[in-house]
């Protein structure tokens, strides 16, 4: 729905983040924000209602090299 490129404002806010910071990801929809930080050396557990929407994030998180996302936890 919102394409792969993280949210502007995490895009450009991110270098505030201590490297290797454990990060939950609220309500990540499709994990393109969990995986961004992921791929920035980010500890992360990414969250959201919609089982449709973590089923896309796993996928997306499979998609790199190395699978960034620790958790995708359904609420």
């Amino acid at each position: 729905m919102f394409g792969t490129a993280p949210n502007a404002f995490l895009a450009r806010e991110a270098h505030r983040l201590t490297p290797g910071s454990k990060v939950l990801a609220v309500a990540d929809g499709e994990g393109r924000n969990s995986v961004f930080l992921a791929q920035h050396g980010h500890r992360v557990v990414a969250t959201d209602v919609s089982e449709r929407a973590l089923d896309k994030a796993r996928a997306c998180g499979s998609a790199c090299k190395r699978d960034p996302v620790s958790g995708v936890i359904g609420v």
